[in-house]
């Protein structure tokens, strides 16, 4: 983490008018059109009381929203997903959103700490992504998460339990920044991962049965309030909602984080969890009208293929067929 004094002078500049093109491009680098970042920043300065004198309070507040409504040279890159010759409406699109380095937030929280204290913990940062999107951002501590479609992260510093504390829900890879001194704690749906810094990825999205943790590096503990596994590099733990039991097996940890490149991967996974997929990454309905092909499994991988083209591969390898009812509900069916 940068020095905070460092980083005081380098976010007064800015808002002066000050900083150099090169002191620029690094604070750039840290924010990209983030309308919740900016509102949280803005929130927290403005719940900051006597920590932050008024003058510098007004700088930082009209900085923050006249950075957010000027004109940004680092366009968020997109690319479609599906290009449809007979609907002007696309089934979503893949914006690279890389959703704010989250490392103006240091920056602020360090001038805010320079008395005594604010609350660090009162208003947790929440970021969220929607279907077909993606979004890449760094927490004050150094850590960094990739968030895949329709997710939610809320991030903040317990200072009463001295952790930092995020609640998930969706998808999402954890690269954690080490602090053997303050555990890194994810909560997803009644199960709880601690580290102190390590490369995870955590699945739990509220429509599904199970919450999976794969682990690339490190070590990390998953527990519930009955039981609790300490896991290593390659190990994946499952959680089942309904039982509230863990399973630990030993898979090829790559494969749960190809997504990040716009691959998904499946293993023996039941049809019913593909196409929930598949609904999430195209912003579409899926509905399955013969009850046996919701446990068909299938494994395999699918890349970044128009929705017609997707729906064709996984009919093919499920034998069975679908109709597009409309431009966003389709229907899953064997004949007899």
């Amino acid at each position: 983490m940068e020095d905070k004094d460092d980083i005081q002078t380098l976010v007064e500049k800015y808002l002066d008018n000050r900083a150099t093109l090169s002191e620029r491009a690094r604070i750039d680098s840290w924010i990209e059109e983030n309308e919740e970042l900016n509102h949280w920043l803005a929130a927290r300065i403005e719940n900051s009381d006597s920590t932050i004198e008024p003058q510098l309070r007004e700088r930082l507040n009209a900085g923050i929203y006249s950075l957010y409504d000027a004109d940004h040279t680092n366009d968020i890159e997109s690319n479609s997903l599906m290009e449809d010759s007979h609907s002007d409406k696309r089934h979503n699109i893949w914006p690279l959103a890389v959703a704010a380095s989250i490392i103006i937030i240091a920056a602020i929280t360090g001038i805010l700490l320079l008395r005594n204290d604010a609350p660090r913990y009162s208003i947790p940062l929440t970021v969220s992504t929607n279907a077909g999107e993606r979004s890449h951002i760094i927490l004050p501590d150094g850590s960094s998460l990739t968030l895949n479609n329709k997710t939610e992260v809320k991030y903040h510093y317990d200072d009463t339990l001295k952790e930092r504390s995020l609640t998930l829900s969706g998808e999402a890879a954890f690269d954690v920044a080490t602090d053997p001194e303050h555990p890194f704690v994810v909560t997803c749906d009644g199960l709880r991962i601690e580290c102190r810094g390590t490369s995870f990825n955590v699945k739990g999205y509220p429509d599904e049965d199970n919450i999976t943790v794969v682990l690339s590096d490190g070590v990390i503990t998953a527990s519930t309030p009955n039981q609790s596994i300490k896991m290593k590099p390659g190990n994946k733990v499952s959680y089942d909602k309904h039982t509230r039991n863990l399973q630990s097996t030993m898979v090829y940890a790559d494969d749960y984080t190809e997504w990040i490149s716009g691959c998904s991967r499946f293993n023996d996974d039941r049809l019913d969890d593909i196409l929930r997929s598949v609904s999430r990454y195209y912003g579409v309905t899926i509905n399955i009208i013969t009850p046996s092909l919701r446990d068909v499994r299938l494994s395999g991988s699918l890349g970044r293929k128009s929705l017609e083209e997707t729906l064709g591969i996984i009919a093919t390898a499920a034998d069975a067929k679908y109709i597009l009812e409309s431009d966003s509900t389709i229907c899953f069916y064997r004949q007899p």
